[in-house]
């Protein structure tokens, strides 16, 4: 028997009763469940398909997913209605744990200011979002670091600023989606990485007279 049919086997063997329960949770009829599940495993062993083997026991649930939602989409209305039975509440609640763990992501956004003399400062932009599982995607982490130093000259009238992004060249799109009958990988880099400089001059930064506790004597004066 080839590896990979092997491998089908142990995933089938070890999680058959989750994958049931997860189909029976959408199609509320563990014979047409059990039928979903057999026929994803059918397919899955008479394709030439081999999906990486940390991200086969996903695969194989999503395809189930996928498959319930096309069983439940051939239903006629009345026959989904009397097939539809009420879930007890542990199986509610053990769904609903499942979905938000599936779906949970850690993230951050940090900006961090340093004050280096009363003309000069630096900006420390970090950025995180962790991998997560969203229906039928797998969206990898992604991380990038952006830097900024910021000086003034001539009394606040001229400002320049260096900056660089992404130093580390870490800002990655990585995802995964899967299929019914494959799935596709995209780990793509964005070409966010870049250095540059820019020059900004304040033609009226102190002697404006609409500047300073006095702005309005002039006018008041005159009128």
């Amino acid at each position: 028997m080839p590896k990979r049919d092997e491998q089908i086997e142990v995933l089938y063997n070890q999680h058959y009763t989750d994958l049931l329960r997860r189909a029976c949770i959408l199609l509320h009829d563990e014979e047409d469940a059990r039928d979903a599940v057999g026929d994803v495993i059918a397919r899955l062993m008479a394709t030439d398909i081999q999906p990486h083997e940390e991200k086969l026991l996903a695969y194989v649930r999503s395809c189930v997913r996928f498959e319930c939602l096309n069983r439940l989409k051939r239903m006629k209305l009345q026959e989904r209605m009397r097939r539809a039975l009420p879930l007890d509440d542990e199986a509610i609640d053990a769904h609903s744990e499942e979905e938000e763990e599936q779906y949970r992501e850690f993230s951050f956004d940090l900006k961090s200011w340093f004050i280096i003399n009363p003309t000069t400062k630096a900006l420390v932009h970090t950025n995180y979002s962790g991998s997560n599982h969203w229906a039928f995607m797998y969206r990898g982490s992604n991380f990038a670091v952006n830097a900024r130093l910021q000086k003034s000259f001539f009394k606040e009238r001229l400002s320049c600023t260096l900056y660089a992004n992404d130093i580390f060249r870490t800002s990655k799109t990585k995802m995964t989606t899967y299929y019914a009958i494959g799935l596709t990988d995209q780990d793509v880099y964005s070409y966010t990485q870049c250095v540059g400089l820019t020059l900004s001059y304040n033609f009226n930064v102190s002697h404006s007279k609409y500047k300073g506790s006095g702005a309005g004597n002039e006018e008041k004066s005159r009128l």
